[in-house]
């Protein structure tokens, strides 16, 4: 997701794909499809190209394009 589906040097999704995926799909809130994203800004100290997924027992992936950071 932070190399727009590149791994390796394979395109395993393509980058339409993974803005879709980690964009605002148009619902209520920030949510992409399966994945939040601070497009809009709405935490202002994080980059607006920020996306996270959540998953069970409260883990977190967060996405950081510009920073290059994956935690």
């Amino acid at each position: 997701m932070l190399r727009g589906g590149d791994w390796d040097g394979r395109q395993l999704l393509s980058r339409e794909a993974v803005r879709q995926i980690t964009s605002d799909a148009g619902t209520p809130g920030t949510c992409g499809m399966g994945w939040w994203s601070n497009n809009e800004g709405r935490y202002a100290k994080m980059p607006k190209d920020a996306f996270w997924g959540s998953g069970a027992q409260n883990q977190i992936g967060l996405v950081v394009p510009s920073l290059n950071l994956i935690c």
